[in-house]
């Protein structure tokens, strides 16, 4: 299964996660750096929102986030600046946030022809894991905010065309 390296597709990530911060969360987004290639198995952080992709493109979109990131995106998420700990309802919301960007970049690729349907969120808290992915490489592209920086990724390869089925 080969890597898909069309720009307009991983531009199609960004600007969703763009959006999402800056209108649910008035987070301005930037560029961290410049994207790169990571080569599989894929290093996790110490969080990790995981979201699989089937359709037109098969493949997976990557959050991954420090443990104090996660824990401050998910303290806006659920309304508390004074929560402590990143237990199921912190995982939950993390998870969410997966959803509404990998949303709206659903959306998007429909406007491109693609038709895609995603999975629902896994949410990894582990330290130094490792995990492949049905694609020999991640493109990963560092996400800057003003509350601390976190990284997405994205492996999507077309899927073959589905025959259909006479009646």
């Amino acid at each position: 299964m080969g890597l898909i390296v069309n720009a307009e597709i991983v531009n199609k990530f960004f600007g969703s996660t763009a959006t999402v911060l800056r209108d649910y969360f008035h987070l301005d987004v930037s560029s961290g750096g410049s994207a790169s290639l990571v080569k599989m198995p894929a290093a996790l952080d110490h969080v990790s929102v995981i979201l699989s992709f089937t359709g037109d493109l098969t493949g997976q979109f990557v959050m991954g986030f420090s443990s104090e990131m996660a824990l401050n995106m998910a303290r806006t998420m659920i309304g508390n600046a004074e929560y402590e700990r990143f237990d199921e309802l912190c995982q939950s919301a993390i998870g969410e946030l997966g959803n509404m960007i990998c949303g709206m970049t659903s959306a998007e690729l429909t406007t491109m022809g693609y038709t895609c349907d995603i999975a629902p969120p896994v949410v990894l808290v582990n330290e130094h894991a490792s995990m492949s992915f049905g694609v020999p490489t991640l493109i990963a592209q560092p996400i800057s905010t003003p509350n601390g920086a976190f990284r997405i990724c994205i492996g999507m390869s077309p899927s073959k065309k589905r025959v259909p089925v006479a009646n």
